[in-house]
């Protein structure tokens, strides 16, 4: 079978929004891991068929098209996928490694499509489609306009405020995913413990990291007991049970603390418009919020901001918290 050529590779991009229908033709995924770290969700599709066993699929099917485990770059594909999708009544067909390496992000899918329209393709069987419907999404929901959006820098602090309007300046319209977020709050609040201040960084115990050579060091006892002192909630993000809880925490918080790269770029739909966020921009990533020493910082503004009353980039930041560095993030809490 041949390899459908998709966004992620590494290589050249091919044409975001571009729709095709393919009648009596094959389907298989698998998956590679070219860097050992960001895994890359393939997809096979033609009219041919393989040795596999195989499964016949005789609804109209649309096929959600994820194409790697960043779920940076992942939670911009759903979004776009949503807004193209719509009210289609087309089943949705979702490769299991979806569902395997990106539970989470596999749990908001099904709050936008129910379970009955879901089609799980499982990694070992070819499917034939009578009609199958494939959609390319964008692959970054970027800040459009970025460089409009004024902030202001004091030594390695980044700070912008009260930019809650960025909400209807994202590439991909992201309308549908912040009312829902709102509707799940409101609705699943009461299922879980809720904190005022939340710590949400990627470290090199997370495996499920797909840069863990970005990753923060694991904060010590010592740091712990600081950050508790000061009744912050460290959490990873496999603490989570769901999607409803991370949300609910997320959206609850006063303060949030992320680290640069995923954790903050995934959750930028997530927190309240009131919130104060922190990030964390380690040593690790100092190519990207600085690309070539550019003072305009054009990648934190092109990926990483949010709709939110405040936020702080601690620019230059160890690839660890420890004890010398954990009260600059403290002294940038709100109402502590």
């Amino acid at each position: 079978m041949e390899l459908y050529k998709f966004n992620f590779s590494g290589q050249s991009l091919v044409p975001f929004n571009e729709v095709n229908v393919h009648k009596d033709y094959y389907m298989k995924v698998s998956i590679a891991d070219p860097w050992n770290s960001t895994k890359l969700f393939l997809y096979y599709i033609d009219n041919k068929s393989s040795n596999a066993p195989m499964c016949e699929v005789n609804d109209p099917c649309t096929a959600m098209l994820i194409s790697c485990s960043n779920s940076a770059h992942s939670i911009s594909e759903i979004i776009s996928f949503l807004n193209y999708y719509g009210t289609s009544k087309n089943k949705v067909v979702i490769s299991d490694y979806i569902q395997s390496h990106l539970p989470l992000l596999f749990g908001l899918i099904k709050h936008f499509i129910s379970a009955e329209k879901i089609i799980v393709l499982n990694r070992d069987i070819v499917y034939k489609f009578k009609n199958l419907t494939t959609y390319r999404p964008h692959h970054f929901n970027s800040t459009e306009n970025w460089d409009k959006v004024p902030f202001s820098k004091i030594n390695n602090r980044l700070e912008f405020d009260n930019i809650q309007f960025i909400r209807s300046m994202f590439l991909v319209n992201s309308e549908i995913l912040f009312n829902k977020v709102i509707e799940i709050y409101n609705s699943q609040k009461g299922n879980y413990i809720l904190y005022d201040n939340v710590m949400l960084i990627k470290t090199k115990n997370d495996h499920r990291s797909s840069t863990i050579d970005r990753a923060l060091d694991p904060p010590s006892d010592n740091v712990h007991n600081i950050l508790k002192t000061n009744n912050i909630k460290y959490l990873a993000i496999s603490d989570f049970k769901n999607i409803n809880e991370l949300i609910c925490v997320l959206y609850h918080a006063k303060n949030v603390i992320f680290s640069y790269g995923g954790p903050c770029c995934t959750n930028r739909f997530f927190c309240n418009p009131n919130a104060n966020v922190i990030v964390i921009a380690n040593s690790h990533y100092r190519d990207e919020y600085y690309c070539n020493n550019d003072e305009s910082h054009w990648h934190v503004r092109h990926s990483h901001l949010y709709p939110v009353k405040k936020q702080t980039f601690l620019l230059d930041f160890d690839n660890e918290i420890n004890e010398n560095n954990v009260n600059d993030i403290i002294q940038c809490l709100v109402n502590k």
